[in-house]
């Protein structure tokens, strides 16, 4: 599928969507992780099932994200709980949207703009 982007104010447009589509499943993890925070999770330590559900995978794939280093570790308390820490994840969240908000900005205008200049040289299709 190509796109041409015929004015400055589509390609703006088109960026503006692409931009929002990225950040948005971070930005909802950040509303729900602040949700938490004012319901019982004063102690700023997270359990499996908490983070589970802030981040919307299952519990195999959070303990593939940890063994793989895509989340921050997490702190053990005794012999067999574990616990993240509520700052550790609110940086990293953080860091995923700034990283998503540069990339996706930078990728999609530079995309954009290499099919516009094909379409207006007759190179691709």
């Amino acid at each position: 599928m190509s796109i041409i982007v015929t004015d400055d104010a589509a390609l703006r447009a088109l960026v503006a969507e692409e931009v929002d589509r990225a950040v948005a499943p971070v930005l909802a993890a950040i509303a729900r992780l602040e949700a938490t925070r004012g319901a019982g999770g004063g102690d700023g330590l997270l359990t499996a099932d908490e983070v589970v559900e802030l981040l919307r995978v299952d519990r195999r794939t959070l303990r593939r994200m940890v063994l793989a280093g895509e989340v921050p570790a997490p702190i053990t308390i005794g012999a067999r709980t574990i616990r993240w820490r509520r700052r550790s994840l609110e940086a990293w969240l953080s860091k995923l949207e700034r990283k998503a908000l540069d990339g996706s900005a930078r990728g999609r205008l530079h995309g954009a703009v290499n099919v516009q200049t094909a379409a207006r040289t007759g190179a691709a299709g």
